[in-house]
Formats: structure tokens, sequence, C-alpha cells
């Protein structure tokens, strides 16, 4: 009986094990795009030569916000017709809506923060945007949008550092700042900045938000080879005194052929500073340079 137990026991245990294994709910697979029409085409154009449907799957914007994202597309590279590029728009507006808590629903974004909600800049209209930045912010938040640096009246805050514009997608919370009232530089109403206008302008700032990013054009050095290539020549065979160590043909040949010139800037003035040559790893340092002394009169020298 004891034995008959054990096997009940151990019958009623994997049986159990095989029903929550039965149970358990499968991994969740990439989201798909739901059935309507134009979905064909948005597989075609955007799923195939950019990136997967999986990327738009699962978003929701409005219908302005989707034109917007898909032109900034267009920018990038994708190719399709007028009017597949409108089917893709209206496709997307209807299956792919604004979700509960997004933009115009009451929230701070169409879709929460993250990089999968990031502010697809169109560069066609974050031009158009600037026209509109520079006849109405440009004197107290500056021509790069980081500040005023005007009189006190004219100190605008750091635009690229705004929460407003870091939020903001689009426009969804650039205009609901504009229409609480904000001055501006014609005196017409803030609020009056709707529409293409708002979603330009917003374009425009994220447009400066990217810039400070470490892809942007301000994470390069600026350009340093600003000198008189014959006054340096001067100076390096005259007072400087350089020759004396160095030769143009000799230790230095072709030098500015492996270091940038910030780096050979950097070796100038800070010589134990880690560089990196032109193409490849970072530069080795040289070994320390040791001498023998030799005091007078004594007959062995020291090191």
């Amino acid at each position: 009986m004891k034995h008959a137990h054990y096997f009940s026991v151990a019958a009623l245990a994997a049986a159990l094990a095989a029903t929550l294994a039965a149970q358990r709910p499968e991994p969740p697979g990439p989201p798909s795009l739901p059935d309507g029409a134009g979905k064909a085409v948005v597989q075609r154009v955007c799923g195939s030569t950019c990136h997967g449907v999986e990327i738009v799957a699962g978003k929701g914007y409005t219908r302005d916000n989707w034109a917007a994202v898909v032109n900034g597309m267009v920018s990038r590279g994708a190719k399709a017709s007028p009017d597949e590029l409108g089917e893709i728009v209206e496709y997307l507006a209807a299956n792919l809506p604004p979700r509960t808590g997004a933009a115009g629903a009451g929230g701070a974004g169409f879709i929460g923060a993250g990089p999968d909600d990031a502010h697809i800049v169109d560069m066609a209209a974050a031009e158009l945007g600037q026209h509109i930045y520079v006849a109405e912010c440009v004197t107290c938040h500056g021509k790069l949008a980081r500040g005023g640096d005007g009189p006190p009246e004219q100190q605008g805050p750091d635009l690229v550092r705004s929460k407003v514009v870091l939020k903001d997608r689009y426009g969804s919370m650039i205009g609901a700042f504009l229409k609480a009232g904000h001055p501006t530089q014609s005196s017409q109403p803030s609020a009056s900045i709707t529409g293409d206008d708002l979603i330009n302008l917003a374009h425009f700032l994220h447009l400066k938000v990217n810039e400070t990013l470490r892809s942007g054009p301000y994470s390069s050095p600026i350009d340093v080879l600003t000198g008189d290539v014959k006054a340096g020549k001067e100076y390096f065979n005259g007072a400087g005194g350089c020759t004396g160590c160095h030769s143009a043909t000799g230790d230095l040949k072709d030098i500015g052929e492996r270091y940038d010139p910030v780096t050979l800037q950097q070796k100038f003035l800070f010589p134990k500073t880690l560089g990196f040559r032109r193409g490849s790893g970072p530069v080795t340092q040289p070994k320390p340079v040791t001498v023998d002394v030799t005091a007078a009169g004594k007959p062995s020298p020291a090191s």
C-alpha cells in the first residue's frame, strides 16, 4: 500500500506539472500591423526598405503626427509615390491612433518617454520652423536656442534643455505652452502659432536638441587650423628654436598625416596626454628619456 501511495503522489505531481506547463503563456512575439486598407503598402515601403514593421506597430499618433513621421522618413531616403505616401498616412492614422494618455488625450507624449517615441525631425519643416523662430523667439532664446545673453528682459531660458521641448512630440507640448500665453517678438499672441507653423517650429527646436547629441555637429572639435602657415614656418625655423630638436624633414616628416589637428594641438600644449592617430588606435607614449651624468672629478657616471 505504501508503494501504491508513493506512485499515486508521483503521478499526481507529474500531472500537476504538465498542467502548469500547458497553462504557461507563450512569450509574446514581435508586434504586427493590424489589418486594414493600405497595410500592404506600409509593409512594402516601410517594412522592407528602412526597418521592420514592428517599429511602427505599437505606436499611436494623430494623423498630422503620422504625416510628419512619414515626411521624416522620406527625407531619410524612403521611396514611394505621393499616392502611396498618402495611403500610408491614412492607414497609420486609422489603425494606429493616439493611445489613452497620449498627447491630445491629456498625456505628456504620444506613447510615453523613451527611444521608441523620439521626435523624428523633418529637415524641410525645420527650415520653415527656423523662420518662425527667428521672427518670434531668437531675441530672447538665442540663435542656437541655448538661451539669450542680452539685457535681463531678453535672457530667455535654454530651450535645448527645456522639459517642455524634450517631452514635446510634433508640437504636443509646445502648442499647449504657447496657447497659455508667452511673449513674442512681433507682439502677436503666442496662441496664434498653430497648425503647420507649430509643427514646423517643433521640428526646428528638436533639430537644435539633436545637434547637441553625441552624433550632432557640435560633438566634433572646432577647426583649429586658423593660423598663418608662413608665419608658423618662420617661427619654427627662427625665434621658436624648434629646429634645435626637431626637423620638418626628419622626426616631424608627414606628422600632419599621422595626427589630426586637434591631437597635434593637444600634444603641443599637453605632451603627456593621450591622443589618437588618424584611422588607428591610441597614440603610444614614448619611453622616458634617460641620460648619463658624470659629475666633475668623478670617475664613474650616475644614471
